[in-house]
């Protein structure tokens, strides 16, 4: 065996134990044999466990154990664990959890990746914030084969997340001493996670989900706290995070697979994307995954939520209901995530939507469902109990019925409408009792079981198909803005050149052929594609000798290039200048 020069990384894993002995024992004998050798150190922290867990402690050679007088919670324990690591990065573990085949290894990879990455975790089979895979085994064998068919190095397989959840979060030191330990004031449990999330994003790093490390992860609970000792922590917890960051740790970084899910382009294509209240963008982040050509955009009126959003997309930070700063047309997909529901004018909203969507474009918006049987039951016993998301939100000023919906769209110019249903899992003594509220109104019962909608629409017009019908809709006001797109989308991809372009114009059918390539001059201006710029005015003056916009737009991209004395020969062509023409001679005779 050779000593190898490389250096070797070091992690420190940090496990909190309260009592589960059995859970302690699998998950540490699932590290010992599946991690290898020097390469970690084990570090528990014991919350005063009285089931023979700090006993058994006690035996182990190759843990370092911290053994408290009283339960301090998880953002304390944690914190105890890191103040002791000596590793270059630390990973807090859940004893709940079996780790499998390369777990380490890869997302120690993916860690160390990029100096932008601040902290990993894998993905498992329960767990909240889509985290979880619905995978399905009924022994420890079988799950270890499917880990071993999945953990394999794979860089497409890094997802890059706003939140990640503290089952299995790996961090490295660095980022640790930039930011600080875990903020305790969520003592004793939750959404301290989502808190150090938060502050690692805002620390200008990433935050990233290994697809390709899959461990098993029992969520369980000490037996001595009751669910509704828990609910309170729970609750209590959430609206710290809320005080402390001005949004929810829930609703507000939740991912919407329910609308992304809809969206059906090639994963290649560059579309351009508007999320309407997009709060911390996870939703956005999450297409970039899957569309990493996509241009991203979103409204959020929530600026302390936008500036997360704002990290990965170009956000505006206002009401929609007061208008958006895009030009028609530009947009491929909007997505409309339950904000009809606390929109005072819907129809305009819609509207205006329609307005940003290009022909052929979608609008894909998620509306609760005003008649789920939740909400009915509250009625008829003379309740409206609000909470602070979901279908019953305090923010919800508007409900609607599928029929209202139907309207809705029809009414903003939206002709075919595609409904999804969400239906949540329903009781057999909830269903009886949709079943009898169905028998007194005589209707049917379907429709009350349906929380959500998810609606899918398309603006009417087709997109443009080919090359030569791009070049023929130049001159098409309503169908300008599509053409230059595609035609500017073939030049980045290289398909087509400046002598492409200018037959292309020539054999068109286009009446005014110098404007044409005038306005593709303007949009290469806009895109940075200035190569292509000179060549298509020149033509363009070949065209028609003394063309004042092929004059004046030669001039301008002269001046701007430096070639002052050239741009002022172009001007000197025309007979009389305008005030445009006069203050771009003025400019260029300030600087000679």
């Amino acid at each position: 065996m050779k000593l190898s020069s490389k250096y070797m990384r070091k992690t420190s894993i940090v496990i909190l134990t309260f009592n589960q002995l059995d859970d302690t024992k699998a998950c540490i004998d699932s590290i010992r044999r599946f991690t290898e050798r020097g390469t970690y150190e084990l570090i528990v922290v014991d919350n005063l466990s009285t089931d023979g867990t700090r006993e058994w402690l006690a035996e182990q050679r190759d843990i370092l154990t911290i053994y408290n007088d009283e339960n301090v919670g998880f953002p304390k324990g944690n914190n105890m664990g890191i103040n002791v690591a000596a590793g270059d990065s630390i990973l807090l573990l859940n004893n709940s959890v079996i780790v499998t085949e390369n777990w380490l290894s890869l997302m120690d990879e993916c860690l160390y990746s990029s100096d932008r990455v601040g902290a990993v975790g894998p993905i498992t089979n329960s767990a909240y914030s889509y985290q979880d895979r619905p995978v399905h085994y009924s022994s420890v064998d079988e799950m270890l084969r499917y880990a071993r068919a999945n953990n394999i190095s794979d860089a497409s397989k890094w997802e890059p997340r706003i939140k990640l959840i503290g089952f299995a979060m790996l961090i490295k030191r660095e980022v640790i001493e930039q930011i600080g330990l875990m903020d305790e004031q969520y003592s004793p449990r939750f959404c301290e996670d989502s808190d150090y999330s938060v502050r690692i994003l805002k620390a200008g790093y990433q935050l990233m989900l290994c697809n390709n490390v899959f461990i098993h992860h029992n969520p369980s609970v000490s037996s001595d706290i009751s669910t509704t000792t828990m609910q309170e922590h729970l609750t209590e917890s959430r609206n710290k995070f809320r005080d402390k960051w001005g949004f929810s740790s829930t609703s507000e970084m939740d991912l919407r697979p329910d609308l992304r899910s809809r969206i059906t382009a090639p994963k290649d294509k560059a579309i351009r994307v508007l999320d309407v209240g997009c709060a911390c963008g996870a939703a956005l982040l999450e297409l970039k995954y899957h569309y990493p050509n996509a241009e991203l955009h979103g409204v959020e009126n929530n600026r302390f939520a936008a500036e997360i959003a704002n990290l990965f997309a170009q956000i505006y930070v206002g009401d929609v209901e007061e208008g958006t700063p895009y030009t028609d047309q530009y947009f491929d997909y909007i997505l409309l995530g339950n904000v009809l529901e606390q929109i005072v004018d819907p129809l305009a909203v819609l509207k205006e939507l329609r307005r940003l969507l290009k022909p052929g474009g979608e609008l894909i918006a998620g509306i609760f469902n005003a008649s789920f049987y939740q909400n009915v039951h509250q009625l008829m016993i003379g309740r409206w109990t609000y909470t602070d998301s979901g279908h019953m939100s305090k923010a919800n000023i508007r409900y609607y019925t599928k029929l209202e919906i139907n309207d809705l769209f029809q009414q903003a110019g939206f002709s075919k409408i595609d409904f999804t249903e969400l239906v949540p899992q329903i009781s057999d003594q909830d269903v009886r009792w949709i079943e009898q509220a169905s028998r007194l109104t005589q209707s049917n019962q379907s429709h009350m079981r349906v929380v959500q909608y998810v609606c899918q629409v398309m603006k009417e017009g087709s997109p443009i198909k080919d090359q030569s019908e791009a070049f023929n809709n130049l001159n098409n006001e309503q169908q300008t803005n599509e053409a230059l797109e595609y035609i500017g989308q073939l030049v980045k991809e290289g398909q087509i050149d400046c002598s492409d372009i200018i037959e292309a114009i020539s054999q068109s059918k286009l009446e005014d052929k110098p404007h044409a390539l005038n306005q593709l001059a303007v949009y290469f201006y806009k895109e940075d594609l200035f190569l292509y710029i000179i060549p298509l005015l020149q033509h363009a003056l070949v065209m028609t000798p003394g063309h004042r916009d092929s004059i004046y737009n030669m001039a301008f991209i002269l001046h701007k290039a430096g070639g002052n004395d050239q741009a002022l020969q172009y001007l000197n062509l025309l007979a009389q200048d305008d005030d445009e023409t006069k203050q771009l001679r003025e400019e260029i005779m300030s600087q000679e």
